[in-house]
């Protein structure tokens, strides 16, 4: 039977906080939003600016065991007396991640952000989807588009509250322009309405 105090470190475990902060925080913002694109902006904000210094976190504190005692590595006779050796290459691996991302996302999210800032409105156009992907099938988390006039750029839906966008079918998108990520989604109803405005997209 679990004390209060169990409970309370269960709930406030790492896990639990990464599942709170990268999953029911953006969509909860995103419902609750009276704009779906500027629910979505929070919620991205949040969890672009959290991403960082939890990477860090894990990759620099040498209080985290990223091998645990009782892991298969352990057991392994090849890799026996190699655990320092490793842990040190997958804390470097974390923290390149953490640095990648850093110029991938977080600075063309923040020129985004002053962008909307002066223009008070993501960029807006209607194409037709050219592909369509995402991991492991979870399209509700991440998608990653090309539209008909971008074809060399890709843009990323994340945290969708629709069905899936579908391939060869016409949407109006809102879109953040350096960071390509997209902001909001609306089907078009009727195809010969369809604008292919082709956007500036860094």
């Amino acid at each position: 039977m679990y004390t209060i105090n169990a409970i309370f470190k269960k709930i406030i475990s790492l896990k639990f906080l990464v599942f709170l902060v990268y999953i029911i925080l953006p969509y909860g913002i995103i419902i609750l939003a009276d704009n779906e694109w500027i629910g979505r902006v929070i919620g991205l904000t949040i969890v672009f600016f959290v991403t960082i210094p939890l990477l860090l976190y894990l990759g620099l504190n040498k209080k985290i065991k990223i091998i645990k005692a009782k892991g298969k590595i352990n057991k392994v006779d090849q890799l026996k007396g190699k655990k320092d050796v490793i842990e040190l290459g997958i804390r470097f691996m974390i923290v390149s991640f953490a640095i990648g991302f850093l110029f991938l996302f977080i600075i063309p999210f923040a020129r985004d952000i002053y962008f909307l800032a002066n223009e008070g409105t993501p960029l807006v156009t209607e194409q037709k989807i050219i592909s369509n992907n995402s991991t492991f099938g979870a399209w509700f988390l991440s998608q990653t588009i090309q539209l008909e006039m971008n074809k060399k750029t890709n843009c990323y839906f994340l945290y969708s509250l629709k069905k899936r966008i579908r391939k060869n079918k016409s949407y109006e998108f809102k879109i953040l322009p350096h960071s390509r990520l997209i902001v909001e989604v609306n089907e078009m109803e009727k195809t010969n309405e369809l604008k292919t405005n082709r956007v500036r997209i860094d």
